[in-house]
Formats: C-alpha cells, structure tokens, sequence
C-alpha cells in the first residue's frame, strides 16, 4: 500500500466469516446482550475496523448499516438451557467448544460458578439474546475511500476476504484459517491495470492471534521498531470503536451517521 503499486485507494470489500464454534460462542456468554457488549460490530469488527483505517491511513467520515439474527436466538431449534446438560449436544453444531481447552475452561468458569453464578455455557438458541449475527456496514473515508464490510457468525468455517481496489490495480488477500493445511504461506495478489499479476508470499505467522499478540507485546515492553506504524493510538481506537457504535445507530434508526464534526472534537 505504501509502494502505491495500486495507487490511490478508492475501495475497499472486506468480507468476514465466523464459523459455527468461535462466531457461536459469542452467544453462550454475556456478549449476546447489547447493553453489555455492543454487539459484534464494537466486540470483533473493531479489531477489523482498525485494520482497514491503518490501511487507509485515513479517518470514517459517515456510516450506514444493516443487521439482523437469522441463526441464534433461535427459539424454534431443538435446544436447552446450557451446554453441559443439553440431550441435543452430540449434534449441536455449536457445542464442539468445549473439546478445547477443558482444563482452563473448568478452571475459570465452571469451578467458580457457585461462587459468582456465572453460566459460560448458555444455549446460543436461547430467544433472550438482542445483538445481531449477520451484519452489513458501508463506510465513507474523509478521502473519497468506500469501505463495504460484512460479518456473519454461523460459517462452516472461518476466514475472511480483503479487496482493495485503487486508481491503478487491485489487491487481494484471503485467509481461511485451516489448520490442517500444510502451506506455511499466505498470497497477496496483486492485478494491475496493465494486465500484469504479481504474487507476493509472506510465511504465515505463529503464537496467539496469528502472531498479532507477540509483536504488540515486543512494541509495548521490548521497545521493538514499529516501521508500519502498528502501535495503536488512542484515536485510533476511538476511530474503530465509533465506527462499531455508529454502525449500531445505524441499524436502529435506519439513517445514515456522520462521524467528522465527534472526531474531530477527539483530536
């Protein structure tokens, strides 16, 4: 992007998929109710919101947006109350959660449930739940840029699909997250308007969140270079976050909402 090998970046399609087990387990806790998460758009897209404003280097100008649940909160689907004593749990395509991590999960929430009362388990079918799980925002950038980005949460299997499209070519990356490939690379593709393709390979990274958790740790503590301005700042947080928020009122109200006049007043 900084090369600009694409030149100007007039658009940007961002296309996320959150497989039944790691986009469902948003329903078995609190981020299922609004009042406590924001729903998705604040919780998840804002890491995704972020990402595309460091792309852009630039700042949301306005935002509209769609959203609904057409998968949980589902009264009609065979379910129970929680996870652990559900008679529909060997079909349950949400339940496989627990095979991971047992030790830590009875560690952390089942233990202290007759302490704090705390349920991590509930049924992603329970009709109590408000916040979306399909999910459609555009966003105009202060630039001329226009983001469209979508988020549904009940995939067979997770990754996402980022198209930047500019005055002078298209890139293209997807992930698909399979562990089971052997690949160690991930593709950049890039279509230029002189018809020429060019691939660039880069290894995919390892440790938590992709790598992501090691490299923010090393520019907090370790006082490791940061060239591609990764560190956050607290606008740019801000920045994300609002774009989440705005995108909420969006659906709400069904109207368009301008972001510049609180942005600037953040600055």
């Amino acid at each position: 992007m900084e090369s600009g090998i694409i030149g100007t970046p007039l658009s940007i399609n961002y296309d996320y998929h959150l497989p039944y087990t790691h986009g469902g387990d948003y329903f078995k806790r609190w981020h299922r109710f609004m009042e406590m998460s924001g729903g998705m758009l604040v919780h998840k897209s804002t890491h995704h919101f972020d990402v595309v404003n460091w792309l852009l280097k630039d700042d949301p100008e306005s935002v509209i947006a769609q959203g609904n649940r057409v998968y949980y909160g589902n009264d009609d689907r065979p379910h129970g109350e929680r996870c652990l004593q559900c008679q529909y749990k060997e079909t349950c395509t949400s339940f496989d959660w627990l095979e991971d991590d047992k030790e830590d999960i009875q560690l952390l929430y089942f233990n202290p449930e007759k302490v704090d009362g705390y349920q991590r388990d509930h049924c992603v079918f329970k009709p109590d739940t408000d916040i979306y799980d399909n999910m459609s925002v555009s966003v105009k950038y202060k630039k001329g840029a226009i983001m469209t980005y979508t988020l549904h949460m009940f995939s067979p299997t997770e990754g996402f699909r980022i198209n930047i499209t500019g005055t002078k070519g298209r890139m293209e990356m997807a992930s698909h997250f399979d562990f089971n490939s052997k690949n160690p690379y991930e593709d950049i593709v890039v279509y230029l308007d002189d018809k020429s393709i060019h691939t660039i390979q880069y290894p995919k990274a390892g440790g938590m969140h992709s790598g992501g958790d090691d490299r923010m740790l090393d520019m907090f503590f370790a006082n490791k270079p940061d060239p591609l301005g990764q560190c956050s700042s607290s606008y740019d947080g801000i920045k994300s976050a609002m774009i989440g928020i705005a995108a909420n009122e969006s659906i709400k109200t069904g109207r368009r909402i301008e972001l510049t006049e609180f942005l600037e007043s953040m600055k």
